[in-house]
């Protein structure tokens, strides 16, 4: 039977030397709600902002040489640590068409120092999105094109423009005008910028809110000056 493994970033835990027990397991998102008592009123007042709660994964593993575990822990720790100890691309071979960004709690290594090749966990903090790969896909949309989004959940695009001149930009139910600008943009709708090789274009754009990609249908299409554009949707679900 084939080592059980998961990937940090691109990089396979067989080759630091984890192998997993079983299947990661993962916790259920829940909404962030705000519960607020009002006197002399029976019942609670529920807010719910739209955001939810991260969620806890828990891989069980064993480091794979009984030989060189002391040998391994150096690796085990560079794996697990990556650069910034921050949140970390994470996938899993139970789920090929998705990831998470998840963020390492822990570092097994006094546990793997005592108790040599008994079993050891590894926590991670996950933020609430399974991300779709297919979400990743670049698509070169025309005006008037629909995009259809699978989840049930307001994906946040990538919105890659070249334009010419002055131009108008819908998307979904959202309108944008772009004035006074020619070249490449980039529209990042989870980041609420738009920019060019790290130069900020904020300027050059008028919108009620930064559109996303809702549920079902949206349709892209635009007047004036816009000579192409590339949509990278970032679909994702709970």
């Amino acid at each position: 039977m084939d080592d059980k493994k998961f990937w940090l970033d691109g990089a396979c835990s067989l080759d630091a030397g984890i192998r997993l027990q079983n299947e990661l397991t993962f916790g259920q998102a829940t909404p962030r709600v705000t519960v607020t008592s009002i006197p002399g009123r029976s019942g609670d007042l529920h807010m719910w902002d739209g955001s939810y709660s991260n969620v806890t994964g828990t891989a069980k593993c064993f480091a794979l040489n009984a030989n060189e575990v002391a040998e391994l822990l150096p690796g085990i720790a560079e794996f697990l640590c990556g650069e910034t100890m921050g949140y970390r691309r994470l996938e899993t071979e139970e789920e090929p068409d998705i990831y998470r960004m998840a963020r390492v709690e822990n570092l097994p290594e006094t546990e793997i120092r005592v108790r040599r090749l008994a079993p050891f966990n590894i926590s991670f903090d996950c933020m609430p999105q399974k991300f779709f790969k297919s979400g990743e896909w670049p698509i070169t949309v025309a005006s008037g094109d629909i995009l259809r989004n699978p989840t049930g959940q307001a994906a946040l695009p990538l919105v890659e423009l070249v334009l010419s001149g002055d131009a108008k930009l819908q998307i979904g139910q959202v309108q944008l005008s772009i004035n006074g600008y020619a070249g490449n943009m980039v529209l990042d709708c989870e980041l609420q910028d738009a920019y060019k090789d790290g130069t900020n274009l904020n300027q050059y754009v008028t919108a009620p809110e930064f559109p996303v990609l809702g549920p079902g249908e949206n349709q892209i299409s635009w007047t004036g000056g816009i000579d192409s554009c590339v949509i990278t949707p970032r679909w994702w679900s709970l």
